[in-house]
C-alpha cells in the first residue's frame, strides 16, 4: 500500500464567525437544541448521520449563523469538539472542497483531469463529479460520458484512529457503489473519494457492524477496478482544510 503524503493545502472558509453553545439534545436528525450566550436556539443539522458518539450532552459545538426568508432556523451546527478535535458536521462541505481541490489540480490521483463537472448525470443516478483529460473532451461530448465518474463521502466517525463509513446504514451508498461497479465494466474510470472531516484518524475502513451490505459492495468495488481514496482534514473556527492521503482498508 501507498505511504500516506502531504498535498498542498487547499482550504474552504466559512461564512460567517462562529458561534460557540453547548449541545443540549437533538428533536430529529436535522435539528439540534444548543444553549449559547442568549439562551436555547434551534440549529439545523446537514449531516443525516447518527452522530450519537459525537452529538452527547454538554458537548462544545460552534454554530454558523445563517439567514434566508425560508430557513426554519437561524443556526447550522457546523462543528462539535471531540475530546481535542474539531469534527465538520456540514455533509457537503467536502465537495466544495474536493471541487476546489480539483479544479487546481491539487489531489494527484486526479491531476490529469482538467475538466470537472458536478452533479453529473448518467441514466437515472447523479454523480458528484464528471472529469475528463482536455484530449478526450471530443470523445466524451459525442459520447455523453466521461473519462471517469468520481463519488465523494463525507466521514466523521472515527475509533482508535480508524475512520469509519458509515456510521448509519446507506442503501443510496450501496448503490452508488454497484452502479460504479456496472459503469467500470462498461470502461469508464470510476472512483471514491472519502473525506474525514477531523484530523485524528489514519486510515479509512468500511463499518461492517453498521452497514455489511455497504462493507462488502465496496470490498466487490474495488476488486472489480474501482479506485479508492481518502484524505482526511484540518478544522479550525476560520475554515476546513484538505490535508494528506490515506489508506483505504479493504477486508
Amino acid at each position: 500500500m501507498e505511504q500516506a503524503r502531504d498535498i498542498e493545502k487547499t482550504s474552504v472558509f466559512f461564512d460567517s464567525e462562529l458561534k460557540p453553545g453547548k449541545f443540549l439534545k437533538r428533536p430529529n436528525r436535522f435539528l439540534a437544541e444548543v444553549l449559547i450566550d442568549t439562551g436555547v436556539v434551534l440549529a439545523h443539522i446537514a449531516d443525516p448521520g447518527r452522530l450519537k458518539e459525537l452529538l452527547v450532552p454538554n458537548t462544545q459545538v460552534f454554530l454558523l449563523p445563517k439567514s434566508g426568508e425560508n430557513r426554519k432556523t437561524k443556526w447550522q451546527l457546523l462543528l462539535v469538539q471531540s475530546n481535542d478535535t474539531l469534527v465538520s458536521l456540514n455533509s457537503t462541505l467536502p465537495n466544495e472542497l474536493v471541487y476546489k481541490a480539483l479544479k487546481g489540480r491539487k489531489i494527484d490521483e486526479f491531476a490529469e483531469y482538467d475538466l470537472i463537472k458536478p452533479e453529473y448525470k448518467v441514466g437515472s443516478s447523479r454523480f458528484d463529479f464528471a472529469l475528463a483529460k482536455k484530449e478526450d473532451r471530443s470523445t466524451c461530448k459525442k459520447k455523453n460520458i466521461p473519462s471517469c465518474l468520481l463519488e465523494v463521502k463525507s466521514v466523521t466517525l472515527v475509533e482508535d484512529s480508524l475512520a469509519l463509513f458509515p456510521d448509519a446504514p446507506t442503501k443510496r451508498g450501496t448503490k452508488h457503489l454497484k452502479e460504479l461497479i456496472e459503469l467500470k465494466k462498461e470502461g469508464i474510470d470510476t472512483a471514491v473519494l472519502f473525506v474525514v472531516q477531523r484530523d485524528d484518524a489514519n486510515a479509512v475502513k468500511a463499518n461492517r457492524k453498521t452497514d455489511l451490505e455497504f462493507a462488502l459492495t465496496l470490498k466487490q468495488a474495488y476488486e472489480s477496478g474501482v479506485s479508492l481514496f481518502a484524505y482526511k482534514t484540518r478544522l479550525d473556527l476560520e475554515k476546513i482544510t484538505l490535508k494528506e492521503s490515506l489508506t483505504v482498508i479493504i477486508d
